[in-house]
This record gives structure tokens, C-alpha cells and sequence, in this order.
């Protein structure tokens, strides 16, 4: 089950502030979860995955 966040909702009005905005902390603290649920209409790309991080280490846009 997956919890509404308080924080989303002040991550939602910092992106609007600031043009990059990091979210950190431990391992499976709920980040991803997090910004997918701030983020709904973006598309998540992990760069941990090598194929993706050589595309975006390549080409940047």
C-alpha cells in the first residue's frame, strides 16, 4: 500500500522554484516512489542501468 506523502506536495512547489531539485537519503527510503508520485507525467529513467547511462552520458537532451 502506498502512503500519500506530505512531501509531495512541497516537492511539487519546489520544482517550480528551482530548476534542479535532488531528493536523497538511504537506500529504499521511498525517493523513486516519491518523485513518481510528484511527477506523474514524467518519464523515469534509471541510470543505473548501463545502456541508459551510456545514452545519456552520449547524448545529454
Amino acid at each position: 500500500m502506498i502512503i500519500k506523502r506530505k512531501l509531495v506536495r512541497k516537492l511539487k512547489v519546489l520544482a517550480k522554484q528551482y530548476p534542479v531539485v535532488s531528493i536523497y537519503g538511504p537506500r529504499q527510503s521511498g525517493k523513486t516512489t516519491l518523485s513518481k508520485m510528484a511527477f506523474k507525467n514524467y518519464k523515469y529513467i534509471n541510470l543505473e542501468d548501463i545502456s541508459q547511462r551510456k545514452f545519456a552520458e552520449s547524448d545529454p537532451k
